[in-house]
């Protein structure tokens, strides 16, 4: 899938997808069924008011900004309370590219 990944997108993405209350087996599946992944959640700091951390799949967003060419991946977007789950969610379920 080629795609921008915009704030309005990611925000659809989460609202139709489960959140973390769903359980962790749902969510794993959703880490697992897609290349990329965004945590989303709300904070007004932020521009659109959302906050976002990559859980899986920072290696092919780095390399698509680092090229300046789209971003093809399967992309999925999950909603969280706050940081404080997002980072959690990472933790518990995220892929971390190791840098070299």
């Amino acid at each position: 899938m080629s795609s921008e990944l915009t704030i309005p997108m990611l925000v659809r993405m989460a609202n139709a997808n489960i959140s973390p209350e769903n359980g962790l087996p749902a969510v794993q599946r959703l880490i697992d069924d897609a290349e990329l992944v965004v945590a989303i959640w709300q904070d007004w700091t932020q521009p659109f008011g959302v906050a976002t951390l990559i859980i899986k799949g920072d290696n092919i967003f780095r390399e698509a900004v680092a090229e300046q060419r789209t971003l093809e991946a399967k992309i999925s977007s999950i909603r969280c309370i706050d940081a404080a789950q997002a980072f959690a969610l990472l933790d518990i379920c995220g892929h971390r590219a190791v840098l070299q």
